[in-house]
């Protein structure tokens, strides 16, 4: 709590070597910068793997996984500002600023709960995957490439989902990418995989992010199209039932 990190190849590795699961690691109010390294070896704001029971809370994460003039450290796919391996359990990542990730904003492998968060220009904002995850009441912008060759642009990845899983109340505004995917998509690649059921979207605002090809903002797969919900989305100031919707200064 409330210590700076920067300039290390992982900025923060909270990992299990022998013995038992790791308990209750609470990662709060730190600032998390400019992580990056010049070998193949990968690099990472904070790396977590084989702990039960994490609280990510109210950090600042910025420009980590790469180097903006260093040759050898530019962005790549497989470097973020928070990596959570799927290994880990009771997952809580609430109240934090990600920004200019090298790929995501934060890769929630294991699912869980990701909350009141805000997200810019990372090449994706957020992933979950793999069990029942609440992803409510984040901010999520400006999302952009990798690099010229590995274009992104997403909002919300989403893979594997558990019935129950709620994605609601979350703003998406203004990919900068000229990618062209949906703010939210959902796509189970693994053939076995079951279909996630039960999964609500409810109540989200997206502006200026869809997919050209199909002119969607919301794109779930066809292998994901069993009992999913979706209500009170807002997409171009327009309702689901396409008429205006007007927002009130408060």
């Amino acid at each position: 709590e409330d210590c700076i990190f920067l300039f290390f190849t992982n900025n923060l590795n909270i990992e299990l070597f022998t013995g038992t699961l790791l308990t209750n690691v609470i990662i709060r109010r730190n600032i998390i910068l400019d992580a990056y390294n010049i070998d193949p070896s990968h690099s990472q704001g904070v790396y977590l793997s084989q702990v039960d029971g994490v609280l990510i809370e109210e950090n600042t994460f910025d420009h980590n996984g790469w180097h903006a003039t260093r040759a050898q450290a530019q962005r790549t796919i497989f470097n973020h500002n928070m990596y959570v391996q799927d290994n880990n359990g009771q997952v809580v990542v609430r109240g934090n600023i990600s920004s200019r990730g090298s790929s995501h904003g934060l890769q929630l492998r294991p699912g869980g709960t990701c909350d009141n968060n805000f997200f810019v220009r990372n090449a994706i904002a957020m992933f979950a995957n793999g069990s029942y995850s609440e992803i409510t009441n984040n901010v999520m912008t400006e999302s952009d490439d990798v690099s010229p060759t590995e274009r992104r642009g997403w909002g919300i990845e989403l893979k594997r989902i558990i019935a129950g899983s709620l994605h609601q109340g979350n703003i998406l505004v203004n990919r900068l990418s000229t990618n062209q995917f949906a703010a939210v998509t959902m796509n189970d690649n693994t053939s076995n995989s079951p279909p996630a059921g039960g999964v609500r979207v409810l109540n989200n605002v997206i502006f200026n992010w869809k997919n050209a090809g199909n002119n969607k903002s919301i794109e779930i797969a066809a292998v994901n199209q069993v009992d999913v919900t979706l209500t009170g989305n807002v997409i171009d100031g327009m309702s689901q039932s396409m008429t205006p919707v007007n927002f009130v200064d408060i």
